[in-house]
Formats: C-alpha cells, sequence, structure tokens
C-alpha cells in the first residue's frame, strides 16, 4: 500500500529520500510517495482524459514518468509537480501482493486541499 503526503510534512523523519521532478510549471508542490511495506513496480505516471462513462467513471492515457523497482519504507520518493485544476494529471501504480497492477489518481481534496490518491 502507497499514502501520499505534502513532502515538507513529513521528510524530517527519513534519512534517504528519492526525488524526481516531473513538472517545472508554477506553482509547483512536492509530494511524498510514502510505502507501507515493500512496493514493486511503482510508477508515476502522467495521465490524459480519454474519456468519461455514463456513470462518472474516467478513462485515461497512461505515459510513465519515473519507475522504481522498489518503493520501501525507509525509503520515500519525492515528486515535483504542478496541479492543474480538478482534472488529475498524475498518478502513480504498482504491484500489489497478489500480483496485480493498481493504478491511482493523485489530486487535492476539494474540502481541504489535502492529497488525495483515487484508484481507477
Amino acid at each position: 500500500m502507497v499514502r501520499v503526503q505534502e513532502a515538507e510534512a513529513v521528510l524530517s523523519g527519513y534519512a534517504e529520500y528519492d526525488e524526481f521532478v516531473a513538472d517545472t510549471t508554477e506553482p509547483q508542490v512536492r509530494v511524498a510517495f510514502l510505502a507501507e511495506g515493500d512496493v514493486r513496480e511503482f510508477k508515476v505516471l502522467s495521465l490524459h482524459l480519454k474519456d468519461v462513462d455514463s456513470n462518472g467513471k474516467a478513462d485515461f492515457l497512461v505515459d510513465t514518468l519515473y519507475a522504481l523497482d522498489r518503493l520501501k519504507p525507509e525509503r520515500p520518493l519525492v515528486v515535483a509537480l504542478t496541479f492543474y485544476g480538478s482534472t488529475p494529471h498524475h498518478g502513480i501504480s504498482y504491484l500489489d501482493s497478489k500480483g496485480k497492477t493498481r493504478y491511482f489518481t493523485l489530486g487535492e481534496s476539494g474540502m481541504d486541499g489535502s492529497l488525495e490518491l483515487t484508484e481507477f
């Protein structure tokens, strides 16, 4: 399982972390992806909205921006990126414990601005 938080809020608790710049457009945000247990085949994704079905489920074109063989609990990944409105433009994927690839959009809550991962 992976969770996301603002990088500045959590980095003081880690001796090391990896870092990737996904987007240099301002205003830039630094987010930290934190693993709960070893996470295999972790990827940072660029998402392009392809379609939305009649039930409101979004379908995205997905491109890999950055990949790690493993995201480990002791070494988070910090990603610098930009949020563009309410449509997700970035996401992640990883292999779960059953070997299934799971995909998530990265967004900000419309209620309080907190970071959210939503499976798609």
